[in-house]
């Protein structure tokens, strides 16, 4: 099941950033997303258990970018992240917008296959962008236009 998220969430989406992200937000971060101009959606397993989430900023008004998006690592491979993803096009097509941008760490092929048969493609890449724990990683830019 997918829904909107709120303040309440941010303990479990603490939870998945630490299990899925090498920088993990912290939970400041998260409470800013909920207090600004973000869209935060969740997905749900099927025993209601939220197992992951994308957040996207739609701060122009005909553009958006996905900020935060992540599938707790004992529930990937199993379309949740292809739903949040899908969820977040269809409503930026409701809401008139032209283009939605991410960035995407360079090793992480699982999450550029999933973006590239939605329709995204690579745009240019942003050096160092992503730290880690032997230095940065380069992040790739990629586009959909809607």
């Amino acid at each position: 099941m997918l829904r909107l998220l709120t303040a309440t969430d941010i303990p479990r989406l603490l939870e998945i950033e630490t299990a899925t992200q090498m920088s993990p937000w912290r939970e400041e971060v998260f409470q800013n997303c909920f207090s600004s101009s973000c869209d935060c959606w969740g997905v749900e397993s099927d025993n209601n258990n939220l197992v992951g989430f994308i957040i996207v900023s739609f701060t122009v008004l005909t553009e958006g970018h996905i900020l935060n998006f992540a599938v707790d690592p004992a529930f990937q491979q199993r379309g949740y992240a292809r739903a949040l993803l899908e969820t977040v096009l269809q409503h930026a097509r409701e809401h008139q917008i032209l283009r939605l941008w991410l960035e995407v760490r360079r090793s992480n092929t699982r999450a550029i296959k999933l973006y590239q048969n939605a329709g995204f493609v690579q745009m240019g890449e942003r050096k160092n962008y992503y730290a880690e724990l032997n230095g940065r990683e380069d992040a790739l830019v990629f586009l959909i236009e809607l």
